[in-house]
């Protein structure tokens, strides 16, 4: 860093970590499409993320619109497989087919990273999360993270263009991003003195 941020730089940055929420498809504007240009930008913020030994394990996939329907398919999918009500199965198809953009992270790891290596390189996949959601939060565009476990699903790999699953591969998230039509309530259960042990002397 050159020089420190000057006050309304370091304010907009608090603003972006304090306010993000996650937001998911049935908040987003129907009318309303986001710039992918940012989308991609939001990747290139991603990977500047700490990622101990410069592993940098993120790998990104950004879906259009026909892998998203596809991945709808697949998670109606895997809650058949998990004996979820019809109804509730139909409304969350229809949920994932309408979100506009989708993107899919997963964690690179090779064979010479031990656990704790892997276990590292997973959070600097979560870091890199993060980066790309608060980047899309500053340019106005909502987003959700979902672990839902689609790669479980036969189907699920060729969507990113892949016929299987990569050796070392481990899945992140799915990432849906549209623009908010409305935000969520912040919640947090604890205050900062609960979470907080102030230990200096």
């Amino acid at each position: 860093m050159s020089e420190p941020f000057s006050s309304t730089e370091a304010n907009a940055i608090v603003r972006a970590l304090r306010e993000r929420r996650t937001t998911g498809p049935l908040r987003f504007d129907p009318d309303v499409q986001p710039d992918h240009d940012i989308v991609r930008d939001a990747v290139e913020s991603a990977r500047w993320a700490p990622n101990h030994k410069r592993t940098e394990p993120w790998r990104f996939f950004l879906l259009g619109s026909e892998q998203i329907r596809g991945m709808a398919d697949v998670n109606a999918e895997r809650m058949r497989r998990a004996n979820s009500r019809p109804d509730t199965i139909e409304a969350k198809h229809a949920e994932w087919a309408s979100t506009p953009g989708m993107m899919v992270l997963m964690c690179q790891h090779s064979e010479e990273h031990d656990d704790i290596l892997r276990q590292e390189n997973y959070a600097a996949c979560a870091a890199a999360a993060q980066n790309f959601q608060l980047h899309l939060f500053a340019h106005g565009i909502a987003s959700k993270w979902s672990t839902a476990a689609n790669w479980e699903v036969p189907g699920f790999w060729p969507l990113l263009g892949l016929e299987q699953a990569p050796p070392l591969m481990e899945p992140v998230g799915i990432f849906s991003y549209g623009i908010p039509a409305s935000h969520p309530p912040a919640r947090r259960n604890l205050e900062l003195a609960d979470i907080l042990s102030d230990l200096r002397s």
